[in-house]
This record gives C-alpha cells, sequence and structure tokens, in this order.
C-alpha cells in the first residue's frame, strides 16, 4: 500500500491546479452562504445550524459527482488509462489514493462551512458537541458519496456519464425513505437503506457507531466495484 500516498498527492494537487476545482469552490460557498444567511439569521427567529444543515446533503448530491466524474472516466478519455494499468501500482492503491484526494478536497470545503457557523458565537452561545457531530456526520457522508462518484467513474466511459450515474444513485439513497414513509413504512430495512436516516442523528449532537458503520461499509463496497473494474481492465490488457 506504499503507493496510496503518492497517488493522492497527485490527486489532491491535481484538484488545487484546476480551474474547474475552483469553479465548485466558488458556487459551493456562494450557495451555503446564502443559505446561512437567510435561514439562520430570520428577524425574530432562532439561530440554528439545523436550517444550515438541513439542505447540506441535497447540496452535496450534486457537486460531488460532479467533482469525482472525473477521477477515472478521464482516463479512459484521454487514453492515460493503459499507463496507469501498466504501472506498478496495485488496484487498491489507485482506487484508495484516488478516494483519499478527492476526500481531502471534500473535507477543506467541510472545514470552510463550518467556520459559517462559528459566526453565531458573536451573538449567541453555540453548542460546540453539536456542531463537531454535524461535522462528523457531513465528513462521513460526503465520504460514502465520494466513493459512489469513484464507483461510477471507473464503471463510466465519460465524465458527464459518469456525474449523472453518481447522481442518480445517491439522489435514490436520498429519497427512498421519504418515498416509504408516504407509503406508511417507517421502520423496514428500505428505511436504513436511506443516506439522511444516517445523517439524522449527527445533526442532533448524537454520534451512532451503527450509522458510522453504514457509511463505512457503503464506501467500502462502492470502493471495492471501483477496484473490480480496473482489475478488468488489467486483465483484458494482459491477454
Amino acid at each position: 500500500m506504499r503507493n496510496v500516498t503518492p497517488v493522492m498527492q497527485r490527486e489532491l494537487q491535481s484538484y488545487f491546479y484546476s480551474p474547474i476545482a475552483y469553479v465548485i469552490l466558488f458556487i459551493y460557498l456562494v450557495v451555503t452562504g446564502i443559505f446561512f444567511l437567510s435561514l439562520c439569521f430570520q428577524p425574530g427567529g432562532e439561530s440554528s445550524l439545523r436550517e444550515l444543515v438541513n439542505p447540506m446533503p441535497f447540496i452535496l448530491v450534486v457537486f460531488l459527482p460532479v467533482m469525482t466524474m472525473r477521477l477515472l472516466s478521464e482516463e479512459y478519455r484521454g487514453g492515460t488509462i493503459e499507463t496507469l494499468m501498466t504501472a506498478p501500482v496495485g488496484e487498491t492503491e489507485v482506487i484508495l489514493g484516488k478516494f483519499l484526494g478527492a476526500l481531502g478536497y471534500v473535507l477543506a470545503l467541510i472545514a470552510l462551512i463550518a467556520l459559517l457557523p462559528l459566526t453565531l458565537e458573536l451573538g449567541t452561545t453555540l453548542d460546540l458537541g453539536k456542531l463537531a457531530a454535524t461535522l462528523l456526520g457531513l465528513a462521513a457522508y460526503a465520504a460514502a458519496l465520494c466513493a459512489i462518484g469513484i464507483a461510477c467513474s471507473a464503471w463510466a466511459a465519460q465524465p458527464a456519464l459518469a456525474a449523472a450515474a453518481a447522481i442518480a444513485v445517491t439522489g435514490l439513497l436520498s429519497v427512498v425513505d421519504a418515498g416509504a414513509r408516504m407509503q406508511g413504512i417507517g421502520n423496514a430495512g428500505i428505511n436504513y437503506l436511506a443516506l439522511p436516516t444516517h445523517l439524522q442523528p449527527f445533526t442532533r449532537g448524537i454520534v451512532s457507531s451503527v450509522d458510522l458503520v453504514y457509511f463505512l461499509i457503503l464506501a467500502t463496497v462502492a470502493l471495492a466495484l471501483a477496484a473490480r473494474r480496473l482489475d478488468d481492465l488489467r486483465a483484458s490488457a494482459d491477454l
């Protein structure tokens, strides 16, 4: 696994040298800033982190697939996948390196967003424990979405297709609970599969191992699928 770090560093550097990364950063900060100012500072209302956190999952569902769409599909389109497949780097090392590089960029975004709630300290008492739990939940949620994005990028021939597939998968996992509850199903396996079900406890300051394990399993399965795709490509190249 010694090659994971170089791949991660290369991927992380590519984000900060890429114009699209800064475009995503700018739009992301503007959108979250608007939500923060319009929802958390209503005249006569209560300043609450929940108003800022509630739209975050849906924002990430759109932004993260766009951010991860090029991780492997761009290699296919640019014809550099052959070089990657012949390099002395294992499939798992490639996937983990790209995943950690993407996650590092996302965690930087979340850290910037964390500065917004801290301004509430100027006029009220902020529950720092709840803020820490919320940030942990967002980080775990984002890690799962990054892994899904990489899996879709590994199996798609074009970045746009990878983004569309990732949005479809994460969008389905985001609304499946609401759809089930509309049918009167509130405590079944389908509710457990929903992403928001496992993020909501963190926003209430509750850190549950069950929810962390859910995000871990989801990320592991997605990364395993991506590694399997690279393994198939390397096997076909050897034929």
